[in-house]
């Protein structure tokens, strides 16, 4: 816990991240930890009197300085920073993770050191990016950095799905007796009805055993005349 600071929280939100074990929600508190911590150190470095009150009254500019946040970040996403990292032990290669985090929301650290640091708060969120999304700042259709591939923007600025069998320019189902079908943020290419493909040639082909099948027989209602 932070005395006097709250918690960094960031809104780094990435698309699978979905509990709070996942590695990209322990990346992400691996970066929230190491920068609060860096705050710390400058913090000490240039009042260490003890004097909580006098500290706070004292660290004036300094406290939001750019000098100040520069020498915070220097001991970010980096294990030897914090006095144990036992609880990231699960996550493969994680300061090589949290430094390309840290590259993608950059603009997030400094917009909470500038204006937010001093807000009680202390948790760390991770949540789920909406799955049109590549990049976020939380979880809505409306807050993707960028749209995926198959996406794209609706006139509420929305990430929606682009139905790519609307558009023959979109989609390569032009072989006889195929058919387009849509799909979340992409499409398929399907033999249409009536049709199987063929294994060998992987052409759709009229499906015999449907074409040749014979009509129902007819239902008897007991009043034909013998």
């Amino acid at each position: 816990m932070l005395p006097r600071r709250g918690w960094l929280i960031l809104a780094l939100l990435q698309l699978l991240s979905a509990v709070l074990s996942s590695p990209q929600c322990l990346t992400c508190d691996f970066l929230t930890e190491t920068v609060v911590k860096g705050l710390k150190i400058t913090e000490r470095n240039h009042f260490a009197g003890g004097d909580t009150a006098w500290e706070e009254k004292n660290l004036g500019k300094y406290a939001t300085s750019e000098t100040r946040l520069i020498e915070a970040l220097e001991g970010v996403c980096k294990k030897s920073t914090l006095p144990s990292t036992d609880s990231y032990i699960s996550v493969k290669d994680l300061e090589f993770k949290c430094a390309h985090l840290m590259e993608e929301s950059e603009e997030l650290v400094e917009k909470w050191y500038y204006k937010n640091q001093e807000k009680e708060e202390n948790r760390v969120d991770c949540a789920e990016c909406y799955g049109g999304c590549n990049g976020c700042t939380g979880p809505l259709a409306t807050e993707c950095t960028e749209c995926r591939v198959g996406f794209e923007r609706d006139s509420k600025n929305a990430c929606v799905d682009v139905d790519e069998c609307a558009k023959p320019e979109l989609h390569a189902c032009t072989k006889a007796n195929e058919a387009c079908i849509n799909d979340i943020g992409s499409y398929k290419c399907d033999c249409a009805d009536g049709y199987k493909k063929n294994d060998v040639t992987k052409e759709c082909e009229l499906n015999i055993l449907v074409a040749t099948e014979p009509p129902p027989e007819p239902v008897e209602d007991g009043n034909d005349e013998l």
